[in-house]
C-alpha cells in the first residue's frame, strides 16, 4: 500500500502515519505543497526514523539527504522543464 499525505497538515498525522507504518504501510509520499524547506523538515523529523527510509518527498528534495531519504517525485510540470 502506498498513501499521499493531505495537503495541509491535519490533527495526530504523525501518530497516523506511525501506525500506518506499523500496519505494513510500504510508502508514505509526503506532498505537503505550502510547507516550507523548514516546515517540511520539522514534519519528516517527527516521524520515527526507522520509517524514514520509506519516505517519498515531493517537494524541498535538497533536505533527502538530510534525512536518509532516497526517493524524491517530480510532478509532471517538473518533469517537462
Amino acid at each position: 500500500m502506498i498513501v499521499i499525505t493531505n495537503p495541509s497538515a491535519i490533527a495526530n498525522e504523525i501518530s497516523i502515519i506511525d501506525s500506518l507504518f506499523e500496519e505494513g504501510l510500504s510508502l508514505l509520499h509526503i506532498r505537503k505543497p505550502d510547507f516550507s524547506e523548514v516546515e517540511t523538515a520539522k514534519f519528516i523529523h517527527q516521524i520515527k526514523h526507522k520509517y524514514r527510509k520509506n519516505l517519498v518527498l515531493h517537494h524541498h528534495h535538497q533536505i533527502t539527504a538530510d534525512f536518509g531519504i532516497n526517493r524524491i517525485h517530480f510532478s509532471e510540470t517538473e518533469r517537462k522543464k
